[in-house]
């Protein structure tokens, strides 16, 4: 008598349209639970409220926002409240991108500071904190008044300006080469713009509106009609705390590092225009320091002491008035007083 042989096991993909080893095909959904702990940058300003002594900490797509907790007068430390900690975080913030650069940026008549950052993608933002919808947040309202309770995840943030300095007034950079530094971003002591570098050969400045006032963004709507029916321009751009930004050329290919110059001390104002200080390396490896003008309202580069036709005939807040063709600039210091080193040891 010969034994059957058994019977295969039933195809269990049979009658369902779909193959056996679709059916045994495992998914995997990977997440990542832990938040990002590599610090980008960091600043120190009063971003709560006035007078507050907050440190602000990028990490890849969030903003943590640290308070000092200074001890009381009998020396006790910080509450436990806090986990004893000296610098709790207070508030962190999710970013549509990932950070690249952060500064801070105070407006007159203000006593507490916005953030400007970057994002890798070359967007800029211009932020700061919304204490009245962190109230509203915290008992529950939606913030728009209505007295709705919170639906969604809502953050006490104010967005005062936003854009790309990629192609800002047609001048086409997103094919350029990205500095092999990274961005960097400088803002001047005196609020008058920012100046970003991101590709070689080229730096974006942001003229910055010093007497923004920061409530405004909630009488402004993000495009307001003008007389006549006609679309205004978006806030943030003319009416807003930024205004449209404008590309210079870097005679300086591999920048290393840049700074504003600071201004005399004790004067609140200053003659001369904004002053961008280069750190930057040549073709031999050695490094130089160097340092141009800015022409806000001329919208242009002066360079050291080859201004090429001089600034604009302004005069005020910006620095400078007019030149005489063959003299130094208005606006520019003198030989003497320029910062420039042939050599860095």
């Amino acid at each position: 008598m010969t034994p059957s042989k058994p019977s295969p096991p039933a195809d269990p993909g049979a009658g369902t349209g779909h193959d056996a080893a679709d059916l045994r095909e495992v998914g995997h959904y990977v997440v990542t639970s832990h938040p990002p702990g590599s610090v980008i940058a960091s600043v120190r300003c009063s971003y709560l409220s006035p007078g507050s002594d907050d440190l602000v900490v990028a990490k890849s797509d969030r903003l943590e926002v640290r308070t000092v907790r200074q001890p009381d007068s009998s020396g006790a430390g910080p509450d436990e409240g806090d986990g004893g900690e000296a610098l709790p975080v207070v508030l962190s913030l999710p970013v549509n991108g990932r950070i690249s650069t952060l500064s801070s940026v105070r407006f007159a008549d203000e006593r507490r500071d916005c953030l400007f950052l970057t994002t890798e993608r070359g967007d800029y933002a211009l932020i700061s904190h919304d204490a009245e919808l962190a109230s509203d947040l915290a008992a529950g309202r939606d913030g728009s008044g209505s007295g709705a309770d919170v639906a969604g995840e809502h953050h006490p943030v104010a967005t005062h300006a936003s854009g790309t300095f990629r192609d800002a007034d047609g001048h086409a950079l997103s094919g350029g080469r990205e500095a092999e530094v990274g961005p960097i971003l400088a803002v001047d002591p005196l609020m008058r713009c920012i100046a970003v570098h991101v590709y070689d050969g080229f730096a974006t400045v942001i003229p910055i509106h010093w007497d923004y006032k920061l409530g405004d963004f909630r009488r402004l709507p993000y495009r307001r009609n003008a007389g006549g029916g006609l679309p205004g321009k978006p806030r943030g751009l003319s009416s807003g705390p930024l205004g449209y930004p404008f590309h210079v050329r870097l005679e300086e290919r591999t920048v290393l590092s840049m700074a504003f110059l600071m201004p005399p001390p004790g004067s609140h104002g200053s003659p001369y225009l904004p002053q961008l200080a280069l750190l930057h390396q040549d073709v031999r490896g050695f490094q130089h320091v160097s340092s141009h003008g800015i022409d806000v309202r001329g919208r242009r580069l002066v360079h050291g002491g080859h201004p090429a036709g001089g600034v604009s005939r302004s005069a005020g807040r910006f620095g400078g008035g007019g030149g005489d063709a063959g003299q130094r600039p208005a606006g520019m210091p003198g030989e003497g007083d320029r910062l420039r080193k042939r050599m860095v040891d």
